[in-house]
């Protein structure tokens, strides 16, 4: 009775190790996709920031370029064509990127299945009749 809860206790802390390394994997898997978010999040916010500044100064300085002109309305039609398809290239790259992008937490999702199917072939090996109970020494002869 005492090697049965022996053992009992040890396989209960192999599962408590294993369930540790995975919960750390887990969290560092957490980490750095935050890390990941945060910085695309910061590197957009400056590149637009820097774009619509740039695009300000050049549709200004188009605008009083053509504005003594009779072209000025053209001017001004073909800057705004020019953003909205600028914009709705970007907006399309965009959803292609958010669409086929890597799934979070791959790699945890990866060990966990690798671990259930240890898992079940320990239970399938478990369960298998022992052949060589008949044989202590295993040989044949």
């Amino acid at each position: 009775m005492v090697a049965v809860a022996r053992a009992f206790v040890d396989v209960a802390s192999h599962l408590a190790a294993l369930l540790g390394t995975r919960l750390e994997l887990f969290g560092l898997e957490a980490l750095e996709a935050r890390d990941r978010l945060l910085l695309r999040l910061a590197l957009l916010l400056a590149a637009a920031l820097c774009l619509f500044l740039a695009l300000l100064v050049i549709t200004f300085t188009l605008a009083l370029l053509f504005w003594p002109t009779p072209w000025r309305y053209w001017a001004l039609g073909l800057m705004a064509l020019a953003y909205a398809l600028a914009g709705l290239a970007l907006a399309l790259w965009l959803v292609h990127k958010v669409r086929h992008d890597a799934p979070p937490f791959a790699v945890t999702a990866a060990v966990l299945g690798q671990d259930t199917q240890a898992l079940a072939g320990l239970r399938r090996h478990r369960s298998e009749p022992d052949r060589s109970a008949g044989d202590p020494g295993g040989s044949s002869t």
